[in-house]
């Protein structure tokens, strides 16, 4: 059987409208992504690298003082020799900012994680930096991730409750209104914690 010319031409206007449907959402995926990374990247670079970083030293900072306060000198430069060998990159302290402060994803990968269970995926990226780590022991690592899923596990039970979600607009939704605007005017786009601005 012939067909005709009007329904070669209406197959072919379909399929280009098809095409060009599956191009734009292409386009807006792709440009949904790229307006993510560059969101993620401002605020790694403005609430991660020149506020959290210099806070979180500065904490460290006292604590340590507070620690080594009644120390004989000798004690003191023995703590400040084994502090110094296992001291942690500023570049892990930023990637755990980022991940907590800069998560567009309603704090995806995070204790805080909507969905009935913990994300396993939290615990393949912990065995991979206990790996990495040379400090640590190799068969002190199956251990330490046992203990640290029974302590987030028993975290999440008290954060959720009989909840599948605690996430509003990227912040933990008992975070004080008036922490979540101060959060977001230093530059953090999310608050997977339960803390209050850090």
């Amino acid at each position: 059987m012939a067909v005709s010319r009007k329904s070669k031409s209406t197959k072919k206007s379909n399929s280009s409208r098809h095409k060009t449907n599956n191009t734009k959402n292409t386009k807006n995926i792709n440009n949904n992504s790229n307006n993510s990374n560059a969101e993620v990247s401002k605020c790694g670079s403005t609430y991660c690298e020149k506020l959290f970083l210099p806070r979180m030293k500065k904490m460290l900072a006292n604590v340590s003082k507070g620690i080594t306060k009644k120390f004989t000198p000798e004690e003191k430069a023995k703590f400040n020799k084994t502090l110094k060998a296992n001291a942690i990159a500023d570049s892990v302290y930023i990637k755990k900012c980022i991940n907590t402060y800069c998560n567009p994803n309603n704090c995806k990968n995070t204790v805080f994680e909507a969905g009935s269970k913990i994300p396993n995926s939290i615990f393949v990226k912990l065995k991979a930096e206990l790996e990495a780590n040379p400090y640590i022991k190799k068969k002190d690592i199956p251990k330490m991730i046992k203990n640290t899923k029974k302590t987030m596990t028993e975290m999440r039970k008290s954060l959720f409750k009989n909840k599948t979600n605690v996430i509003k607009n990227n912040f933990y939704e008992n975070l004080s209104s008036t922490d979540v605007k101060q959060m977001k005017k230093e530059g953090a786009i999310s608050g997977c914690t339960i803390m209050k601005k850090f």
